[in-house]
């Protein structure tokens, strides 16, 4: 049997982050050292069995609490993720930077700099991230999101070579997590998004969609109406809406893009139907929040569009205002005050609005949101 100094096999499974590995390697490496410290009498063979029992002991304590110090760590990373995914950057900031040498604190640190508007950082450390460890998924996905954002600000020409470096990290984030639908949704989203010319494939697409939905009836049903939007296969939205079932009928997702099909078709009292719908259905379930608000803002943008039903948009849109959490896909607060905006203009309040917008194109950042105060001005 062979001998493994336990340091060496600890410290090689910490850096994949691996705890199951960890505290079963530990063991066995235990019970290895045990057996020939007993058995075998040639102390040659493994060049750390000449040490008694007592130091044997003190080194098996040793290497407990260091286990016990590695798991405590690694819980830190779950829970800092758990913080990231609720949206806690500051908190789940703090934690990752107690292991930032890591790939995978590295890659949820450059997701957080992305947030925080820091596009830069975003880049270094999403590159340090897969420089380092270009085998593990989350690091592969996060990559792929950081280059995305990164190819919307370049230029033309360097634009083109960000998004390759896009569709690679989320290829192969797939390739790595074949079942992880995050992974299939964001290679599916490219595809839909990005020209040929750099990749994009509407046929792969759809690919992604159906077997997403092998893997999950519901989130494969968002994924197909999300292809059919893009692709304008509005039968298929229709059929696909026609043949829910009934577990799905009234999920608030569910009813939030069926909204925004309604809304596409301009059945604009049909889609605000569905979004009060959608609201009403998802209370205060937190999975359902995002749709909820989502349903909020879109009631309000809906009346802007259509110029229909002022001030149930200017209620829904203050209520959005106040109410909504920061979480991935909202639309900002500074949209929503540039929409309830429009709506006070319809409201006859011109002079309100004109301040506004004002207001807002001094302060906001977003590139199509300036652009929109611009033609309201």
């Amino acid at each position: 049997m062979s001998v493994l100094s336990p340091e060496f096999t600890i410290a090689a499974l910490v850096s994949a982050g691996n705890s199951a590995a960890i505290t079963s390697t530990y063991c066995l490496t235990l019970v290895e050292f045990r057996f020939s410290i007993r058995f075998t009498q040639n102390k040659s063979e493994a060049p750390w069995q000449h040490m008694n029992i007592y130091r044997t002991k003190k080194y098996q304590s040793a290497l407990t609490v260091i286990l016990l110090l590695l798991v405590t760590q690694l819980s830190a990373n779950q829970k800092a993720i758990d913080l990231f995914n609720d949206g806690e950057l500051t908190a789940a900031k703090l934690l990752f930077e107690q292991t930032k040498t890591k790939p995978v604190a590295l890659a949820y640190l450059a997701r957080i700099a992305l947030r925080q508007d820091d596009l830069d950082t975003a880049k270094k450390l999403a590159d340090k991230a897969v420089t380092q460890a270009p085998d593990t998924a989350i690091v592969q996905y996060s990559y792929g999101i950081i280059m995305g954002q990164v190819a919307q600000d370049a230029s033309v020409f360097r634009a083109m070579g960000y998004a390759k470096k896009t569709l690679s990290g989320f290829t192969q984030a797939v390739s790595l997590e074949p079942d992880n639908i995050a992974y299939r949704q964001a290679l599916m989203s490219y595809h839909l998004a990005a020209p040929g010319i750099v990749g994009g494939d509407k046929d792969i697409a759809l690919q992604q969609a159906t077997r997403i939905k092998s893997l999950d009836s519901k989130r494969g049903v968002l994924a197909l109406i999300s292809v059919y939007a893009v692709t304008e296969d509005k039968a298929a939205i229709r059929t696909l809406f026609s043949k829910l079932s009934p577990e799905l009928i009234n999920d608030p997702d569910i009813l939030f893009r069926r909204g925004m099909y309604q809304q596409s078709l301009e059945a604009y009292p049909a889609a605000i139907q569905d979004f009060e719908l959608s609201i009403e259905q998802a209370g205060e379930v937190t999975e359902f929040q995002a749709s909820k608000f989502g349903a909020l803002y879109q009631i309000g943008r809906t009346s802007v569009i259509s110029k229909t039903q002022i001030q149930t948009g200017i209620d829904s849109l203050k209520k959005y205002m106040e109410t909504a959490p920061e979480l991935p896909g909202l639309p900002s607060k500074e949209w929503a005050e540039f929409r309830l905006a429009n709506l006070i203009e319809a409201n006859g309040g011109a002079d309100e609005a004109i301040l506004t917008y004002k207001r807002l194109s001094q302060s906001v950042s977003d590139k199509r949101l300036k652009k929109a105060i611009k033609a309201a001005l």
